[in-house]
């Protein structure tokens, strides 16, 4: 029935968008040994962030490198599109990374 009804609200998102752009993730990126917060800003956190519910309905998505966090961390832009439309969420993730090229941009150690 869930998923049914994240099926249903995104064909309607998607009748009028050809894409939904998010935050890869909710939270800053964590380190690798741990712990991950189980709360953010008070609020239960789920660690997989914005990508479930893609992964939970078939819509294709895919993250590019959006940048650097305040604290210097990589963040990335999730870019989601339209069930079996695969050639647009590439499209727009081919687009993006030749206006914002990132190869030449790391963090500071």
């Amino acid at each position: 029935r869930l998923r049914a009804e994240l099926n249903n609200k995104l064909w309607e998102l998607f009748e009028q968008y050809d894409l939904l752009l998010t935050p890869t993730m909710p939270i800053e990126a964590v380190d690798a040994e741990g712990p991950i917060p189980q709360e953010v800003e008070g609020e239960r956190y789920t660690f997989a962030g914005f990508t479930v519910p893609f992964n939970f309905s078939g819509h294709p998505a895919a993250t590019v490198r959006a940048g650097f966090t305040d604290g210097g961390l990589p963040a990335g832009l999730q870019i989601a599109g339209r069930r079996h439309r695969d050639d647009v969420v590439l499209q727009a993730s081919y687009a993006y990374e030749q206006v914002r090229p990132w190869n030449d941009h790391w963090p500071e150690i």
